[in-house]
């Protein structure tokens, strides 16, 4: 995905690894995602994603996401707080 696309989803790597463009290059694993700054902020994407090696992603659309974190406070909190850790001007 490239910065400044729409946000139409989130994305949980199932295996695999990618490489988050931001000032400093930062790379994401199996068991981490992406793509939620945007959905929670309901933005344009905020950084370009390049897959690193060969990935298997599990993809959660933005409709999806909103009626999770509606049922679930909880989730859209654990969300909110790694998303914060990952773009302070997202506080």
């Amino acid at each position: 995905m490239h910065r400044g696309d729409a946000a139409d989803a989130m994305y949980f790597i199932l295996s695999g690894e990618v490489e988050v463009e931001i000032a400093t290059p930062v790379r994401l694993r199996s068991g981490q995602f992406f793509g939620e700054i945007a959905l929670l902020r309901d933005t344009e994407r905020t950084a370009s994603v390049t897959a690193v090696t060969e990935c298997h992603l599990l993809r959660l659309d933005v409709a999806d996401f909103r009626r999770l974190i509606t049922q679930y406070p909880e989730l859209e909190a654990a969300i909110r707080k790694i998303a914060e850790s990952r773009m302070p001007a997202a506080r």
